[in-house]
């Protein structure tokens, strides 16, 4: 499987202060990612804190996968693990 993981982002909030920080983080540790934007929302409870107020910049690390909430549910080590490498670089540039 071994893809990038994906950073996904609130359509209404995508971009409104420039790239954001996960794609900073991503760019500076060399870290491959992609990109998705969701038109309402994310079913998530993402969704939820981008509401608040005058809306939180939200964004959501998703580890690509096959066969979601089954019994057989699979990931590739490798993406875990980019996905962690891209959290740390983020908190560690905030």
């Amino acid at each position: 499987m071994s893809y990038a993981p994906d950073l996904e982002f609130l359509e209404r909030l995508l971009y409104a202060s420039g790239p954001s920080g996960f794609e900073e983080a991503a760019e500076r540790e060399g870290l491959p990612y992609t990109l998705h934007a969701h038109g309402r929302w994310s079913g998530t409870d993402a969704d939820e804190v981008a509401k608040v107020r005058e809306g939180i910049p939200t964004g959501i690390v998703s580890i690509p996968l096959r066969y979601m909430h089954s019994p057989v549910e699979m990931v590739d080590l490798k993406d875990v693990k980019r996905a962690v490498g891209l959290l740390a670089a983020f908190v560690a540039g905030v």
